[in-house]
């Protein structure tokens, strides 16, 4: 039996047929009632999730940095619009679907293939920027509801990085060429970003005071030149912090004095002649330093991680490692809070081994126990 409405003077079809008049009417009775709630969507409207990113997500996103719009650029591309193969029926790519026709099965079809791709961090930040997209998508009823909800799928699982012993740090930072030991010493002893560390100046450099002010980072985008811009989560005119060891200090003199010009805005770390040092060049560096000391897994963020984990192991709270990290959210400040922990009960057990066995358990033998 054939069911239908008329609404604007076009005709409003389910597209297929029903068994009987009795489903005919609920499917009557649900239309009315969905459109009367003001929760109807059209599921015939060919517009899909591309031109639905392009034309109403995208420009609600005013705010975002250049960094991240390069990385929602590149998530879109190269996972969300990407083909997706079905056993027994031809691949589809979820971008050109019509968005009110997605649904659950295929966004596990979707989710599947990117699982398959064995890049578990990029399929979970898919995974949250899809559902971002639906959720939105659902507040303008552009869907019926959100189909992105698979328990779990947008936690990211990243290996555990290991921490610098202070040994490896001090190699490390000896092996690097002399004009950027003390980038590594401080982005490790200040547990400093990139971004952060590039964007020093003498000025930030507070010596009797044995700290740096972050004020300001240097965004080297995928294309482009760089440029100057806020602390990462932080208004404009918003600074940092970053109070260091006594030891330290004599390694920023005597950079300062070798390496960095006499004006207040000098920056820190540059390449002769050529500016600001390029993050390419720093790897060369780098790779080159690791190569020397066998300290192959190193990476920038592994000297942030490093600063981080020892800051944590000194007592800090949450609240502190979030202000020394510059973050907002206390689920990273967490991380650091759970290795403090790990090497605490990794204490406690070696003061144990200083008896070497010998408390017992403070249980008589039963040969020698007495009733009273």
């Amino acid at each position: 039996m054939k069911a239908w409405y008329v609404l604007d003077g076009a005709r409003v079809t389910p597209g297929r047929t029903f068994p009987n008049k009795a489903q005919a009417d609920e499917w009557l009775n649900d239309e009315w009632n969905t459109r009367r709630s003001f929760t109807w969507v059209d599921r015939h409207d060919k517009f899909t999730l591309r031109e639905f990113v392009d034309e109403a997500w995208w420009p609600t996103k005013v705010d975002l940095s250049v960094r991240t719009r390069e990385l929602y650029e590149g998530l879109l591309t190269n996972w969300i619009y990407c083909a997706v193969k079905r056993p027994s029926r031809p691949a589809f790519n979820l971008g050109d679907l019509p968005i009110a026709q997605i649904n659950e099965s295929e966004v596990e079809l979707w989710h599947l293939a990117c699982k398959g791709r064995m890049h578990a961090v990029s399929c979970a930040k898919a995974y949250r920027l899809l559902s971002e997209i639906m959720i939105y998508a659902a507040a303008k009823r552009a869907v019926m509801r959100n189909p992105v909800h698979i328990k779990g799928a947008g936690a990211e699982s990243a290996p555990d990085r290991e921490a610098l012993t202070p040994d490896e740090l001090i190699a490390l930072a000896n092996a690097i060429e002399k004009r950027y030991r003390a980038m590594v010493l401080l982005a490790a002893f200040g547990a400093l970003r990139w971004s952060e560390s590039l964007g020093l100046q003498r000025r930030d450099v507070q010596l009797s005071r044995k700290r740096v002010t972050l004020r300001r980072v240097i965004v080297e985008p995928d294309k482009g030149e760089k440029f100057v811009g806020p602390l990462k989560a932080r208004d404009d005119k918003a600074t940092r912090r970053v109070d260091l060891p006594e030891v330290l200090i004599p390694v920023l003199e005597q950079h300062l004095k070798d390496f960095v010009g006499e004006d207040a805005n000098a920056w820190l770390f540059e390449e002769p002649g050529r500016g600001l040092l390029a993050r390419s060049q720093f790897r060369l560096l780098l790779n080159k330093a690791k190569r020397a000391t066998g300290l192959e897994d190193v990476t920038f963020h592994v000297l942030r991680h490093t600063g981080a984990t020892w800051f944590a192991e000194e007592g800090a709270t949450v609240r502190e490692v979030m202000e020394r990290l510059g973050h907002r959210s206390e689920r990273m400040a967490m991380r650091y809070q759970h290795a403090a922990a790990e090497r605490m009960r990794t204490l406690a057990s070696g003061m144990g081994d200083r008896l070497g066995g010998q408390l017992g358990s403070g249980t008589p033998d039963s040969g020698d126990a007495k009733a009273s």
